[in-house]
């Protein structure tokens, strides 16, 4: 039999387990899963998000609304859960007045113009060993280098 009562929990938790039985297949968990997912997400970015939804209806009952049913079996979200989760995560329409055209910056960067890489002459001198070389063969060596 479903039971629609009204608990008293803050209602940034009611807004945790709406956000869980709508991940959940057919909207539907048992409370130890509900109480196991809610632990899970208890990081601050999860919290501050439930907080910010919590400030757009303050007053949220998830039971008294009927938006979630509990049975023997679990909990449940209803239709109207659904529906008031949509209306309340969707964007407000802005008005005409508030639409600016949007400015659009867009930076070119071109790559640094680079400098061809000098090629590399390799300069080996074998004098050490030799005992006589011509004196052309060491003036050579000496314009290579």
């Amino acid at each position: 039999m479903w039971v629609c009562g009204c608990v008293g929990r803050a209602v940034s938790m009611q807004f945790s387990i709406l956000k869980v039985l709508a991940g959940q297949p057919n909207g539907r968990a048992a409370v130890p899963d509900l109480n196991r997912y809610i632990t899970l997400l208890s990081v601050p970015e999860w919290t501050a998000r439930m907080k910010r939804l919590s400030a757009l209806a303050p007053d949220l009952d998830i039971f008294g609304a009927c938006y979630v049913l509990r049975d023997d079996a679990g909990w449940q979200l209803t239709e109207a859960g659904y529906a008031f989760l949509a209306s309340v995560e969707m964007p407000v329409p802005a008005t005409t007045e508030q639409i600016t055209s949007p400015e659009i910056i867009v930076t070119v960067s071109t790559p640094a113009r680079q400098l061809p890489t000098p090629s590399l002459r390799l300069v080996a001198d074998n004098s050490r060993g030799k005992a006589s070389r011509s004196r052309k063969d060491q003036t050579n060596r000496t314009r290579v280098a």
